[in-house]
């Protein structure tokens, strides 16, 4: 499930990139290092974004953590990304997260589909409170380096969903190769 345009590139502005289990948010944009099996889960409230970067299945203590720290903003629209759908298994669970947040009739699934490697996704708030999607796909060699991380800087604008934190997290990724993604709407 996926379609594309040609490349584009946005204006880069100050962006919280999520890695593995981990819960963020944003007033404009969240980003998605090397998203392979993992799916990068975004919700959109009238405040802006909050995002999980969800690996492995989704279970109680993840859906907890990221309901706990949306801390009851109203949800008006999710987008859910991947790079390898694995099924039935990501819809069942992308329908509990939008059950658990009340957004069933406004929620959009993308799969990028870059073969032999995982991606980097972002998502960009515009007007109408909708999500732009550009993703490319990841270069181990080029974007995790310690070029573009630096020591993991808890603050009110993320948190764990389960597990510690990372000693390093991500402040800058090249923007260069993105493409714009259109996601598809469910009926859940």
């Amino acid at each position: 499930m996926n379609s594309r345009s040609s490349n584009q590139s946005m204006g880069q502005v100050n962006v919280i990139y999520l890695c593995e289990r981990e819960i963020g948010s944003d007033n404009t944009e969240i980003g998605f290092p090397s998203i392979d099996g993992c799916r990068a889960i975004v919700l959109g409230t009238a405040g802006g974004l909050y995002g999980l970067h969800l690996n492995g299945s989704l279970n109680g203590t993840k859906l907890d953590a990221l309901a706990n720290f949306v801390n009851g903003a109203a949800v008006t629209i999710m987008y859910v990304a991947c790079n390898q759908n694995s099924g039935a298994r990501d819809i069942e669970e992308v329908a509990q997260v939008a059950a658990r947040f009340g957004c069933a009739n406004a929620t959009y699934w993308l799969t990028t589909g870059f073969p032999g490697s995982s991606a980097y996704i972002d998502f960009m708030l515009v007007p109408g409170n909708k999500c732009v999607i550009q993703a490319r796909a990841w270069n181990e060699a080029a974007d995790n380096v310690p070029a573009n991380k630096s020591g993991y800087a808890a603050g009110a604008n993320r948190a764990m969903a389960n597990g510690g934190a990372p000693g390093q997290m991500y402040a800058g990724l090249s923007r260069a190769g993105m493409t714009t993604y259109y996601p598809i709407k469910l009926n859940l």
